[in-house]
Order: structure tokens, then C-alpha cells, then sequence
């Protein structure tokens, strides 16, 4: 291929490269190979960007200018995007120069390999043995531009001109037919060959040639120059379609190249159940980029159903972006079935048609979390007479929340609640608590323990529930022998004759009479 033209994989040099990449985001180039973008790959004039699923990247022009493609959308890198240097006109203007050069060679029938060589990938040498193939060129603009390669429909033309040639290359007009042919004159050195090309109904008919046309020998003059004269070409407008109201229609459709991105829901990304309250309201704020403009609709998706709608303000940040905010009920945030719950902004222009959307993610936190425990200053759950009047209960709750009330209750229905004298301790993210309780006035049997807390974020909750068992009938067998010991020691005792005594504690006892 000549040296003058463009890659044709690339068209170019890299004019951008990938800032920041997420997820997985491919690039396509203009020959149809795909490659994943990583950061700081190279981004070419003419390729497309696809950020597949939740991936996203962020593109960086030599110009100084960003393009953020995220949410499964993809930008195709055009002039609408990205104007040409002057070293990129310079080098396309060398290559349409090799062009014309190679048209104009085609035009005179010349043989064109002279000029450039074959493609790697084109027909091989036909020999004598063979059936040539002829090729009949029906011409209606005498400069060219290639039509291989990447389609560049929906680009708008770039035009090219210089002091020295006020020529604008415009949409290609020329038709290539092939035929295969079963006869062929294969020309010797001197000779003329004359082609018989069919035409499309199938008719063959020689051509005649010129006698100019004859292939020199060594001996022979250089054949005249048989170029033509270049002519301005034709360029045909397109007709513009009249409606049935006889109003011309001059709409043309353009591509909406919009970018969109959403703030963090809440200011710690969490629903908790104060703002999953029934008439609580969460605000879905953001801006918006590129050809979005005031007024074009926003809407707030959760699983695929709107949740909120509003429109693009014209409030711009400091970077001259518009701003959104979308009013939704909290409690519609909170009732999703996703286990990693998400919504979606999509911007859209007053047609509905074109679109760029944007994810974001959030957590729900709707109830305080707290763990609790009950033992007695033996450890073995079963509260006896000496251990009842210092019962531990504590536990966990989330850092920066508090325990409420500590209930305890027997099975006669008796509550024991308290709220003061409630230790708190922070540690490794959690808050330890405990108090020391006395549950004498409780009757035995098993005791049931309930602990009520709130977090930081405001949510209620109550712990699980513990047991743990009371007896103290022991210790009531030991306080009704010592009753019995003291009646009897509060007994009067007399003797006679005798300073001793017998009695039924089996030892002496000595009264002074």
C-alpha cells in the first residue's frame, strides 16, 4: 500500500487515549476487530467505544476535551467529536493526492500496479491459460474516492481544500460491474487486443479500439498522452421530500451525544427506615453533558419502572454541566428484590428517541442491629438466692447507637424494665454494653430478657430473645433450719441438781444456776 495514505485499521494516528476505565468496555476498530480498553490505550479517529454492562470509561482528546461513555452505550469517535490538526489534514491530503493520482492512471487505462501496488488480497496475474475477468467502469464523476473499508454512514464529509485545488471530495458515484468471461485475445508485443465484455443482457460485442490503444514496443514511439481532461465533478443534491401538506422537509436527523451521572443516593448511600417512611421523600440528583440542555426529561428507573420523573434545569456547576433532581418516595427505594439494589437516570431529548443513562448504587439499613445476653456470677444460667441480687445483661449494637430499656420478666407476668445505669463502649466498630440488675422481686422460674436500641441512623430495633433460669428454694430449706435453731436457743431450759443438761443437738450445754 503507498506510504501517503492512512492506516487503513486506524485512520491515523491515536488522537485520545482512555483515562479512567471500569468494568469492561471494548473498542472497535474501523476493519471490525474488537479489543478490551484498559487505561491509557490509545483511542483512534473513526473506532467506536462500548461500555458493556455496569462498565464505563472516560476519554481523553489530544484537544484537551473529555467523552464519559458508560451503561451499555457506545460513541462512535467522529468529526462531531473530535476536529483534525493540522498534521492529520496534512497526511489526509497526501493520501487523497496518491488517490487521484491512482484514479486518473485507472480513468486513462493505464496499468494502475505502476502507480501502487496490489492489495495483499487482491486477483492474482491472469496468464494465457485462463479466463480473464473484465471490468467495466461506468463513469458519471471523474474523481473518486475509495469505497472499502469502514462505513462511515452517519459521519458528516470532511472537506479538504488547499490554494491550490478548490476541488471537495463528496459522496462516490461511480459503478463497478464484473464479468466472467469463457474467450479471451491475450495481446502480444505490438498487437491490439480488443476485449469482448458482455453487456447485461448478456450480448457480446467487441469493443473497437483505438489505434493508441496498441501496446508499444522497443522500437516504437511513446504513445500519446491519452489522460483526460479533469473536469469539476458533478455533485447531485439530494432531492428533499415533499409531505402531503405541500411543506418542504427539511428536518435532518441528528445523533444526541449525551452524558449523565448521578450523585450518591443520601449523603452515606443508605435507606434507613426514618427515610423509607410512608411520606418520606429522597432526593435523585445529578447533571448532564454534551447536547443534553435545559428542559430535556429525566426519569428515575428502579427494575425497569419509573419511579421519578423531572426535567433538566438550567442551573450549571462549575464546570458548566446542568444539574437535575428528581423527587422519589423513600419507601418505593425500600421495597426492592434486589440483593445489591440500584437505579438508573436516563435524559432524553424531546423526541423520546436518543438517550444516556447512568447507574447508581444504594444500601438499606431499615433496623438496628443489636445482639444480647443474660448470666448469673456463676455462669451456669440458673440464678440461686446469693446470685439474684446482681444479674449481668449485655451485648452489641451498631457504633454510635443506644440501648433504650433492658425488660425482664417472669412467668407470672412481672416486668422488670430499666433504662439507667447502662454501660456503653466502643469497639471495632460496635458498641459493648452491660448493667447489673436485681431481679429478687421477680419470682423462680424462667425469666425472659428483651433489650430495645436505635442506631445512629435513626432505625429501632429489638434484640433476640434470652432466658435464663431462677431457683432459690435451696437457699429457703437453709433459712427455715436457721429459724428453727434460734427458737430453740430462745427456749427456757432449767436442770436440777446438775449444772449440764442434755438436749437434742447432741452436745453438752452448761448452765450457770
Amino acid at each position: 500500500m503507498d506510504s501517503n495514505q492512512i492506516t487503513f485499521a486506524t485512520l491515523g494516528n491515536a488522537i485520545g487515549y482512555a483515562q479512567q476505565v471500569s468494568g469492561t468496555v471494548e473498542v472497535h476498530s474501523i476493519d471490525g476487530q474488537v479489543r478490551t480498553l484498559n487505561i491509557k490505550d490509545s483511542i483512534y479517529y473513526g473506532e467506536t467505544v462500548v461500555a458493556l454492562g455496569n462498565g464505563s470509561a472516560t476519554i481523553v482528546f489530544d484537544d484537551g476535551t473529555e467523552v464519559f461513555v458508560n451503561n451499555q452505550s457506545s460513541v462512535e469517535i467522529g468529526d462531531n467529536l473530535y476536529r483534525f490538526d493540522n498534521d492529520v489534514i496534512a497526511e489526509a491530503t497526501n493520501s487523497i493526492s496518491a488517490e487521484d493520482t491512482l484514479q486518473q492512471a485507472i480513468l486513462a487505462g493505464e496499468d494502475p500496479t505502476l502507480i501502487q501496488d496490489a492489495p495483499a488480497a487482491g486477483e492474482g496475474l491472469i496468464n494465457s491459460e485462463e479466463s480473464p475477468l473484465f471490468v467495466s467502469i461506468s463513469n458519471n464523476n471523474d474523481i473518486e474516492l475509495p469505497t472499502f473499508g469502514y462505513d462511515t454512514t452517519g459521519f458528516n464529509p470532511i472537506l479538504i481544500s488547499s490554494a491550490f485545488d478548490d476541488t471537495s471530495f463528496g459522496e462516490a458515484n461511480t459503478t463497478l460491474i464484473a464479468f466472467e468471461s469463457t474467450t479471451a485475445t491475450v495481446p502480444t508485443q505490438g498487437s491490439t487486443s480488443t476485449p469482448v465484455v458482455p453487456d447485461e443482457q448478456g450480448n457480446t460485442t467487441p469493443e473497437e479500439s483505438e489505434p493508441n490503444a496498441q501496446l508499444p514496443s522497443d522500437d516504437t514511439a511513446e504513445p500519446e498522452d491519452t489522460t483526460p481532461e479533469t473536469t469539476e465533478p458533478e455533485v447531485t443534491e439530494p432531492e428533499a421530500t415533499e409531505p402531503e401538506s405541500g411543506e418542504p422537509n427539511n428536518d435532518v436527523p441528528e445523533t444526541y451525544y449525551a452524558s449523565i451521572d448521578v450523585d450518591i443516593i443520601t449523603s452515606d448511600k443508605i435507606i434507613s427506615s426514618v427515610e423509607s417512611a410512608p411520606d418520606a421523600m429522597v432526593t435523585i440528583s445529578g447533571w448532564v453533558s454534551g447536547d443534553a440542555r435545559p428542559g430535556d426529561t429525566v426519569q428515575i428507573t428502579l427494575e425497569d419502572m419509573v419511579i421519578g420523573q423531572t426535567t433538566v434545569s438550567e442551573t450549571q456547576d462549575a464546570s458548566g454541566r446542568y444539574l437535575f433532581d428528581a423527587q422519589v418516595q423513600g419507601s418505593t427505594l425500600a421495597q426492592t428484590s434486589l440483593v445489591n439494589p440500584f437505579i438508573t437516570a436516563t435524559v432524553s431529548d424531546n423526541s423520546g428517541v436518543d438517550s444516556a443513562s447512568s447507574t447508581e448504587i444504594y444500601k438499606l439499613d431499615l433496623n438496628a442491629d443489636i445482639e444480647a445476653f443474660i448470666e448469673d456470677a456463676n455462669r451456669d444460667q440458673n440464678i440461686t438466692f446469693d446470685e439474684q441480687g446482681n444479674v449481668k445483661v449485655g451485648g452489641w449494637i451498631e457504633e454510635g447507637g443506644q440501648v433504650t430499656s433492658i425488660d425482664i420478666s417472669d412467668a407470672s407476668g412481672n416486668v422488670l424494665s430499666i433504662s439507667n445505669d447502662i454501660t456503653m463502649e466502643e469497639e471495632s466498630g460496635w458498641s459493648y454494653f452491660e448493667s447489673f440488675i436485681d431481679v429478687s422481686s421477680l419470682n423462680d422460674g424462667s425469666l425472659t430478657v428483651v433489650v430495645n436500641a436505635s442506631d445512629a441512623l435513626g432505625n429501632v430495633g429489638v434484640s433476640n430473645t434470652v432466658t435464663i433460669e431462677k431457683d432459690t428454694s435451696q437457699n429457703n430449706d437453709l433459712i427455715a433450719e436457721r429459724a428453727g435453731f434460734s427458737l430453740l436457743l430462745d427456749s427456757t431450759l432449767s436442770a436440777a441438781n446438775s449444772d449440764f443438761f442434755a438436749s437434742d443437738l447432741y452436745y453438752a450445754n452448761q448452765l450457770d444456776g
